[in-house]
């Protein structure tokens, strides 16, 4: 009797023994897929920041382009403020030297003749 206890004894701790190392096994598996779990999660927080940090970047960009173009606007508007400003001056240029080209002839024909 005393055998087959011992038989039977063995018998669950070699099978006890396979159920540990069949559960540390899957603990180790467990450990490394949890592992590499937060690895990836790591990854993706990074890759989140990394596209908000983009995103603030191009917004900033967008704002800096929006600025220029309405300095843009503003310069052109300037530009052709003063293109009429000139055209206006020489049409004035124009006509002042016209009255001057009367006057000297008018004062020709005034002359008294010495």
């Amino acid at each position: 009797m005393r055998k087959k206890f011992l038989a039977l004894s063995l018998a669950v701790i070699v099978s006890a023994a396979q159920v540990m190392t069949v559960s540390a096994s899957k603990q180790e598996q467990l450990q490394q897929q949890q592992a590499a779990q937060a690895e990836t999660s790591a990854q993706l927080d990074n890759a989140k920041a990394e596209i908000d940090d983009l995103e603030t970047k191009k917004n900033q960009i967008t704002g800096e382009i929006d600025d220029l173009d309405a300095q843009l606007v503003v310069t052109m508007a300037s530009v052709e403020n003063l293109k009429n400003e000139i055209a206006e001056k020489q049409t004035e240029i124009e006509d002042t030297q016209k009255k001057l080209s009367d006057a000297q002839a008018d004062e020709k024909t005034y002359q008294i003749p010495l």
